[in-house]
């Protein structure tokens, strides 16, 4: 896959945290990057701090969600807890963990299908790219994408 390749986290912000930052999300990012990055004698504050913000993921809804979602579709594939896609038509490869702190999407794309599946339920999804320095609530790439 020797193609540029960016890989997303995504947390469901508490909404007293979704207030507060909700203009001010280089802070937001910037917080979430000092706790990803924290030292490893640091993890257990670091998860503390970060149990605070998030809402924890229900990582057997959201499973079930992608896969009835997506199932049906030649693209697409689980294996374990791990969801793939490779639509070739829109070259796009895609991966996605639920974790129970966030997701993890590696994608070749600016905008991966599976953003389109939260559509409904994305109200305090925050999503960063910590090699990039790249965040945005995903509300807002939602409204992009459908002004394009």
């Amino acid at each position: 896959m020797g193609e540029f390749m960016r890989t997303f986290y995504i947390f469901n912000i508490q909404e007293e945290f979704r207030k507060t930052y909700e203009n001010q999300k280089a802070m937001l990012f910037n917080f979430l990057y000092q706790l990803y990055f924290m030292d490893k004698d640091e993890a257990s504050f670091a998860y503390h701090i970060l149990n605070q913000m998030i809402i924890p993921l229900d990582k057997s809804s959201l499973d079930n969600k992608i896969f009835i979602a997506l199932h049906r579709y030649a693209y697409y594939k689980k294996q374990g807890n791990v969801h793939y896609i490779n639509q070739v038509e829109i070259d796009e490869i895609s991966t996605l963990v639920i974790k129970r702190a966030m997701m993890k999407l590696k994608t070749n794309k600016e905008y991966s299908a599976f953003f389109k599946i939260f559509e409904d339920s994305l109200a305090n999804y925050f999503v960063c790219d910590f090699e990039y320095s790249d965040y945005f609530w995903l509300t807002e790439i939602k409204s992009i994408v459908k002004s394009e």
